[in-house]
């Protein structure tokens, strides 16, 4: 395991535009916890109390599926 190996990468352009960009998309879609999914730029799901995180992740592809639907 070479730790500068995996600092080169880390700072590498490719992976700072990636991560940028996630930040980007994780304010425009106001995430605030984690897990959250975003269906189709419309849907926000995400656990709450009454909804365990395989539940969410169910109502999550239940989306998906609906919107994927012909």
């Amino acid at each position: 395991f070479d730790t500068q190996v995996v600092r080169d990468a880390f700072d590498s352009m490719g992976v700072q535009a990636k991560v940028t960009r996630a930040i980007r998309l994780a304010q425009n879609y106001d995430i605030r916890s984690t897990p959250t999914y975003i269906v189709d730029g419309r849907y926000r799901v995400q656990p709450t109390a009454q909804n365990t995180h395989k539940k969410t992740a169910e109502t999550a592809l239940a989306l998906i599926r609906q919107q994927t639907q012909p």
